[in-house]
């Protein structure tokens, strides 16, 4: 009788015209997105191909250690088509330095980036508009139409158990439902499939079928809400007016208040004040490094010619007594920058942690809306939540370090090729302005060669895997599933419990 009830629910849906409408608009909605978004991420990659190719041809040119600063970059996620999550206001590009310890760029404003109350323009939102509205149309009369249409007295005086229609109901509108979804979702795939620029692993065909599942658990959990609601009312236009009233809140009201809430609730640290202790300790940095060029004093003329590169400037002529002086310099000089950077990054740390408490605070309050649920599943199944950036952010620091070492391997420090490009045996001092002329005039006819830097360590981006990704969501789709659980229970008792008369 369940499926005789939920062939019956499927049939009188799919003929309607809110289903036509609802269907051809969000099939329309994916179609567009998908495409416009699949172009977006086309010039995304190019860009991110030529910008690697340009890093690496730098890295060539390079002439001194001390400007070996590569920028290394986070490729963009194929499929944050599906959600774009804080892709817009995190930096996906980070410059190496032993000075700085990388950190996202966004973290240095006043306001915390990833706390937004602009929805942006992905696949997600079509789901949280177009689908969740939807559902809720197909379920607000599900119990309450049929009482006003003098049906659902006819069918339980035939000694049909309540629970019986409760689930045919439930499984017929799921069914219903599940219609637009299966195509949207297959559409999306083939449109991804046939772009020539895209090539989807099979971790990401697993990440897709994983948010199609996730999408029916949302419509589940919205879909019992209408069950509950419709076996609450006596009138269907009764129960769309408190399901419509739901959406609005689930929609705007929750994940905006929640935003407010968190930044009043747990306010971050001053950005100011962050920037004044990092500053603070490059002031210590500095003075330490003048008492130490204070207490080593050099020898000899000062006399250089300098030439730019890639990421900054190097000696390309220079006397003894300059050399000598900043080799001493350097020796000291740069290994406490490592260190006060490395104390830099403490202080803001600390302050990216409190950005990163607010939101997971702003996410915790917003989980009392299932559409908000869903599109934190959904940006995390997309590679493109804030976890997801952070563990980018987090490789670029493992990177630092591993270009920290490898300076230390050639002992570039203190070596003459850490700032200069002049040779031992060219070293020299001068007696005269006469006798500098002529010896800038030979050097300067010299072509240095760039360094020879084929066994740097490579960066390559890892990201993370699908059974990482899911152990990270599964608290967030468990209480999903249980707020699902707990509307049909609801909407159960209200059944049991409804005057059909």
């Amino acid at each position: 009788m369940i499926w005789r009830i939920a062939r019956k629910e499927v049939l009188s849906n799919i003929i309607t015209f809110r289903f036509t409408v609802g269907t051809v608009l969000f099939l329309a909605l994916v179609v567009t997105f998908t495409t416009v978004l699949i172009s977006d991420y086309r010039q995304k990659i190019e860009s991110y191909n030529e910008l690697v190719s340009r890093n690496s041809s730098e890295l060539r040119q390079l002439m001194t250690y001390q400007n070996l600063k590569p920028t290394v970059y986070k490729p963009p996620e194929v499929l944050a088509v599906f959600s774009k999550g804080v892709e817009e206001s995190m930096g996906n590009s980070v410059q190496i330095s032993i000075g700085e310890v990388p950190i996202p760029k966004s973290a240095a404003s006043a306001k915390n980036p990833l706390l937004s109350i602009f929805p942006v323009l992905d696949i997600v939102l079509i789901f949280k508009l177009i689908i969740s509205i939807l559902t809720l149309l197909f379920a607000y009369d599900a119990i309450s139409g049929e009482k006003e249409d003098k049906t659902l007295g006819l069918m339980l005086a035939n000694n049909i158990p309540r629970h019986q229609v409760l689930f045919g109901k439930f499984i017929g509108g799921m069914i219903t439902i599940s219609v637009p979804i299966a195509i949207g979702f297959l559409v999306g795939g083939i449109i991804l499939t046939i772009s020539p620029m895209i090539r989807l692993s099979s971790s990401d065909w697993f990440r897709i079928v994983l948010m199609f599942f996730v999408s029916l658990i949302m419509v589940g959990v919205l879909f019992s809400l209408g069950l509950f609601f419709s076996s609450m009312t006596r009138r269907a236009s009764d129960s769309l007016m408190l399901l419509l009233f739901m959406w609005v809140l689930f929609i705007l009201v929750i994940p905006n208040v929640s935003t407010y809430l968190a930044d009043q609730m747990k306010p971050i640290e001053s950005r100011e004040k962050i920037d004044s202790q990092v500053q603070e300790m490059w002031r210590e940095f500095n003075k330490e490094v003048r008492d130490f060029d204070r207490k080593n004093p050099s020898k000899g003329s000062h006399v250089t010619s300098d030439e730019q590169e890639p990421w900054g400037w190097y000696r390309k002529f220079a006397t003894k007594g300059l050399i000598r002086r900043e080799q001493k310099l350097k020796a000291f000089s740069e290994p406490l920058r490592i260190e006060y950077a490395d104390k830099a990054w403490q202080a803001e740390r600390s302050y990216l942690e409190s950005l990163n408490q607010q939101k997971k605070f702003s996410d915790m309050l917003s989980c009392f809306s299932p559409i908000s649920l869903y599109e934190i599943l959904i940006s995390g199944l997309s590679r493109s939540d804030v976890a997801s950036f952070e563990g980018f952010f987090e490789q670029t620091r493992e990177y630092r370090k591993q270009i920290i070492n490898y300076l230390y391997s050639k002992n570039a420090f203190s070596v003459i090729r850490y700032m200069a490009t002049v040779k031992e045996e060219h070293l020299f001092d001068i007696s005269s302005m006469e006798e500098y002329g002529v010896l800038r005039e030979k050097y300067d006819r010299e072509e240095p060669s760039p360094l020879n830097i084929e066994d740097i360590p490579q960066f390559r981006y890892q990201p993370e895997s699908v059974a990482a990704t899911v152990k990270r969501i599964l608290p967030d789709m468990a209480l999903l599933c249980i707020m699902g659980i707990l509307f049909f229970f609801c909407g159960f008792v209200a059944f049991l419990k409804y005057d059909v008369r």
